[in-house]
């Protein structure tokens, strides 16, 4: 009996030893490296440079000018000499009308302007013989000039004539729509045999309203273009018989987030990379900024409007676009790497290299790029600083490898020394137990 107690009491002293040195040992293999895990830096040479502030925003290409065209008239198209994506000049002809009944209302118009010509004259060579009596008595006649309030009827007829073949050449001329600015015919709506619609030609532009007047005064047939001061983009959804923009320019409609439009100004220069075209970046420029906000799911943004600069023929209209504005910008700087610079209690600084170690230098900042930063006290052209990169992978690995020993441990018998490699979980407490009860056996 007493030999069975001595037994236990060694079995619970060795069993209890034995979790005392596998929590030790697990710990120590877990937590150690953790606290000392090794980082990785590289270091920069301090240089003088440029520093650069920029914003970006993502929207799509349109065309800078926008003008869509329809016929004043309304009649069954015989013609459209044109396509869409041809290049047209000013008064080229893109589409006719039949003009049978428009001729044939001229032509009347014409006859009744020549007949009422004619009265006139008759009017002219009419007179008028008065009789007279002198004193004697005697009585006489007399020719008179033309009656007045006859060639007065037959001015107003020959007002109204003209006046009629006026209106009748206009609507034969309304029959031929000419392109009222030079550029692409980006849409083209209209079909040989289809029926216009009685309209005038309108414009969408956001180019100055001065440019489109203009551009609306060349057209031939058409009631004239205007611009508006809102620029938009054409859409294969216009009802216009046709829409011509301008290849050579385009703009960029973006938003930008209140954090941002504040610095953002009209004339601030811009880089415009295209999507798709790999490589290509077109230079441009902000045009405006809106004053009032947009507001969606409680996200305040503001819109603006870039101007792109000589595009290539191969971008298109619509076209996704990354726009690159620049905020502020200084040459021959002293420059370091913005991710060099460390702020901490609102103060920065830097680590710089002294006597081959790490000291941690404040420095003042200026403009605060996002690749590099101006520095202006604090270091020197030629210092060099240290940048952490990171935690070294292999700490971390360590680490969990010798939590893993540890579980395994506890395969080790039945003496219940697995279950001290299970020291932490409820698990291993159970284990724990078990192989107490193993050795009281």
């Amino acid at each position: 009996m007493q030999k069975r107690k001595a037994r236990t009491v060694a079995g619970y002293a060795g069993l209890a030893v034995a979790v005392v040195a596998a929590g030790v040992l697990a710990y120590t293999q877990v937590a150690s490296p953790a606290a000392t895990a090794p980082t990785s830096s590289r270091t920069v040479t301090v240089q003088t440079g440029t520093v650069a502030q920029t914003v970006s925003a993502t929207g799509n290409l349109a065309p800078a000018t926008s003008v869509d065209v329809s016929f004043a008239g309304s009649g069954t198209i015989t013609e459209i000499p044109v396509a869409a994506g041809q290049h047209v000049d000013a008064g080229q002809v893109l589409g006719r009308l039949d003009a049978t009944d428009a001729e044939g209302q001229l032509q009347v118009a014409k006859l009744n302007l020549t007949a009422a010509n004619q009265k006139l004259s008759r009017a002219y060579d009419q007179s008028v013989t008065t009789t007279t009596v002198g004193r004697d008595g005697q009585t006489g006649s007399a020719a008179s000039s033309f009656d007045p309030s006859t060639v007065t009827s037959a001015q107003a007829a020959v007002v109204q004539a003209q006046n009629a073949v006026n209106a009748a050449q206009k609507a034969l001329d309304q029959t031929t729509l000419t392109a009222p600015v030079a550029g692409v015919i980006s849409v083209l709506n209209g079909t040989v045999g289809a029926k216009a619609g009685s309209g005038s030609s309108s414009s969408s532009s956001s180019s100055s309203a001065g440019a489109g007047g203009a551009a609306g005064g060349a057209g031939t047939g058409s009631s004239g273009t205007g611009s508006s001061g809102a620029g938009s983009g054409t859409s294969g959804s216009s009802t216009a018989f046709a829409t011509i923009v301008d290849p050579a320019a385009y703009k960029v409609k973006v938003s930008f987030p209140e954090a941002d439009a504040i610095k953002v100004k009209a004339g601030q220069p811009a880089t415009v990379a295209v999507d798709v075209l790999a490589g290509t970046t077109l230079t441009g420029a902000v045009e405006s900024v809106d004053t009032a906000a947009t507001v969606s799911s409680n996200v305040v943004t503001y819109g603006g409007v870039v101007s792109v600069a000589n595009p290539p023929d191969t971008v298109r209209s619509g076209m996704t676009v990354n726009v690159t504005v620049t905020t502020q910008s200084k040459d021959d700087v002293l420059a370091v790497p913005t991710a060099a610079i460390e702020t901490q209690a609102g103060n920065r600084f830097v680590n710089k290299v002294v006597n081959g170690q790490p000291v941690r230098t404040p420095v003042t900042v200026g403009i605060q790029g996002d690749a590099t930063s101006e520095v202006l006290s604090g270091l020197s052209a030629g210092d060099q600083v240290v940048i952490a990169t990171g935690t070294v992978a292999g700490g971390t690995g360590t680490g969990l490898g010798a939590g893993n020993r540890g579980g395994a441990g506890g395969f080790g018998g039945a003496g219940g020394f697995g279950g001290a490699g299970g020291f932490g979980g409820a698990g291993g407490g159970g284990a724990a137990r078990g192989g107490a009860a193993g050795a009281g056996r």
